[in-house]
């Protein structure tokens, strides 16, 4: 199988230039006279991402039409929230690592991270605002109020978990679909596409973000190539999909012995792999894979729809990027 990074140069390939133009007007956006907050933003710039959310805005535009200033606001916007809410989960999760590099909470301190997140997402709105693009801002709005929703959803359920599968997409469908159906809509709303297509576009991009948070369950498990501390999440006491459906086919014993296991405070590494050797004899990892995949086909029966282009093809190979990623 190709590696993850080379793939995701060839999905990028349609919208090169259009990239290297967003990341130049990104960087210009992101401009401060403060000192200590541009070098903030300079270390996160120099530690960019996959930037998925960007690349699904202009693929999405593309397939639409043609990138604009507009589709390269809204790139930029999705950027500034995406980059911010990261700062502030560091913040909440006591995270030293991201991305194989330490934290800004651990490099600055907590009150830096929160006030760094807080202006990119201030000077996202500005932006929005400086260019009167409302219809930007209202689908945008409306995936921060969802993130937020979800987040504290989340938080509220590890003190008292829930081991429902309705509370578990409720999380995800917030926390991470929310923003991918914002990135695809706001890239069809850049070329000013119907509210028909508009509301298509972010059906896409919000099964498409699903399979992507399955993806990141999975991946926590294995931790290693995702550059990740393994089951992570799991040690923080959160309710992945591989953990419901194991929990789902065991007995009622087992169950119980399971939520003890994952209730406890300070996790050692025993009870760690007692939890993911649980989990894979239970096929949870198995059974979140194929709901991965009934997803990751949903999206692409999108794409059969629309007209063949370079970016419909680059859009069909992120779909298979997010079902078999390994970082």
């Amino acid at each position: 199988m190709e590696p993850s990074r080379a793939v995701l140069r060839k999905i990028r390939r349609p919208v090169e230039s259009e990239m290297k133009e967003f990341e130049k007007y990104f960087r210009n956006a992101c401009r401060t006279r403060v000192r200590l907050l541009d070098a903030v933003l300079r270390f996160l710039l120099r530690r960019k991402g996959k930037q998925i959310r960007p690349l699904l805005v202009l693929l999405s535009a593309k397939m639409q039409g043609q990138v604009n200033e507009k589709t390269l606001v809204g790139a930029s916007l999705v950027e500034m929230l995406h980059t911010a809410t990261l700062l502030h989960d560091d913040v909440v999760d006591d995270a030293d690592v991201r991305r194989g590099f330490f934290t800004i909470r651990r490099w600055l301190g907590n009150k830096v991270a929160v006030l760094a997140g807080d202006y990119l997402l201030s000077r996202g709105l500005l932006l929005a605002l400086e260019h009167n693009y409302s219809d930007l801002l209202y689908t945008l709005s409306d995936a921060v109020k969802r993130m937020s929703e979800s987040e504290l959803l989340q938080l509220e359920k590890s003190k008292k978990p829930d081991y429902s599968l309705d509370t578990y997409y409720r999380i995800i469908e917030g926390k991470t679909a929310s923003l991918f159906a914002a990135c695809t809509a706001i890239g069809a709303q850049s070329c000013r596409a119907d509210e028909d297509s508009i509301r298509e576009f972010w059906q896409f991009g919000f099964l498409l973000g699903k399979a992507f948070q399955i993806r990141d369950d999975i991946l926590d498990l294995r931790g290693g190539a995702s550059g990740k501390t393994r089951a992570n999440d799991l040690k923080q006491s959160k309710i992945t999909l591989p953990f419901l459906l194991a929990y789902r086919e065991s007995s009622p014993a087992e169950q119980r012995t399971y939520r003890k296991l994952l209730r406890t405070k300070r996790k050692s590494s025993k009870v760690i792999e007692q939890l993911v050797e649980w989990i894979e004899r239970r096929g949870g990892v198995d059974k979140s894979v194929q709901v991965l995949e009934a997803y990751i086909a949903q999206s692409k029966s999108f794409l059969t729809r629309m007209p063949s282009s370079p970016a419909r093809e680059a859009m069909w190979m992120l779909c298979d990027f997010v079902a078999s990623r390994d970082y």
